[in-house]
């Protein structure tokens, strides 16, 4: 067990994948570099350095590459009482590419691995293990990447929906990668079967559009025109809190109708591996741990209506903070490894005089 005390905080749980990226140095000895990673392993690293009370939920192989991923879950003081060891698997990989911008393209090595093969019957077994803390779970986050095949799909739709159930809010990422999926149309069935069950959604701006029937490319729109969208992907569930991010250009929160829009900073990015779970962790352990402070009651509709109440100074700040989070992880390689502390964020951003 991680040696780390028990509070009675709340928790953030996050469901889905952890898994290595394999990322090519350039230059002349370029050579490939393990960091542990994985969309919602990242975001639980990211919320646990920020201080909330982080539990990750997901499957683990037998090999080395698994005990590389708890190593740094545990350096980030991320909780392991729902660690699924699947000892017969073996632990996804993710080629990384990284062009001059910053921005990466992504190559999955994933056949049959620990984040795939976890089912129904484990996520029971290791919500049992978490007593106490799934009791006190405020917010549960997962993602479509470990929804991609058979019996992980099936899983996480079974822990979004016990979650649901035990009125923990629910906050998902689409998180598209094309080339997890047998088809675009097959992975857009999955994403709206879950939106139902969505308390906070993040989503980049060009997944909007993705998500309503086009086709995924990069795109730029106003505030005007992503209200729009947002308005048609609020057909397939309502959606209260949804972070839509765009990249250098910034982030949108919206709190109901009510939009709070930071445009970003402008420093250019070296990696931008994890950056959206980044900004995913900022926000979600923002949330946490204000309402902990306040001692608001954890539930789905207590965190709704609370944020639903706050001034627009709250709202402003907190689009600003995950904005600052993401941009300081785009500073730094990898996922896990990019993130910092809240002293750690403040003092980079203080040397820049911004």
């Amino acid at each position: 067990m991680n040696k780390q005390t028990q509070t009675n905080k709340t928790t953030l749980i996050g469901c889905g994948e952890a898994l290595i990226d394999l990322i090519g140095e350039k230059g002349e000895n370029a050579k490939l570099t393990a960091h542990p990673g994985g969309g919602v392993a990242n975001m639980c690293a990211a919320a646990a350095k920020l201080g909330a009370n982080t539990y990750f939920m997901g499957g683990f192989g037998g090999d080395r590459m698994a005990e590389l991923l708890k190593e740094a879950l545990g350096g980030a003081g991320v909780r392991d009482a729902a660690y699924i060891d699947l000892k017969d698997s073996q632990t996804a990989l993710a080629l990384v590419s990284i062009a001059d911008d910053g921005n990466r393209s992504f190559a999955f090595y994933r056949n049959k691995t620990a984040d795939l093969s976890i089912s129904a019957d484990d996520i029971d077994h290791a919500i049992v293990g978490m007593g106490d803390a799934w009791h006190r779970a405020r917010c549960l986050h997962a993602s479509s990447v470990a929804m991609s095949a058979e019996p992980g799909r099936s899983a996480q739709i079974h822990t979004m929906k016990r979650a649901k159930e035990a009125g923990i809010a629910v906050a998902f990422d689409p998180n598209v990668r094309l080339n997890l999926w047998d088809s675009e149309e097959a992975l857009r069935d999955v994403v709206r079967e879950v939106l139902p069950l969505v308390d906070i959604l993040k989503i980049s701006e060009e997944e909007v559009p993705f998500v309503l029937g086009s086709p995924l490319k990069d795109v730029s729109h106003t505030i005007e025109e992503l209200g729009e969208l947002l308005a048609k992907l609020r057909a397939y569930g309502e959606l209260p809190i949804v972070l839509i991010t765009r990249g250098p250009r910034g982030a949108v929160l919206y709190v109901g109708d009510n939009a709070f829009e930071h445009k970003g900073y402008p420093i250019p990015a070296k990696d931008t591996t994890g950056a959206g779970d980044a900004a995913m962790g900022a926000l979600l352990s923002r949330i946490v741990c204000k309402l902990d402070e306040e001692g608001v009651e954890a539930t789905s509709e207590s965190l709704i209506s609370y944020l639903k109440r706050c001034d627009g100074s709250f709202l402003e700040g907190l689009v600003d903070w995950v904005n600052l989070v993401a941009t300081y992880s785009t500073q730094h390689h990898g996922g896990i490894a990019s993130y910092g502390s809240e002293a750690e964020i403040l003092s980079f951003f203080a040397k820049l005089a911004l």
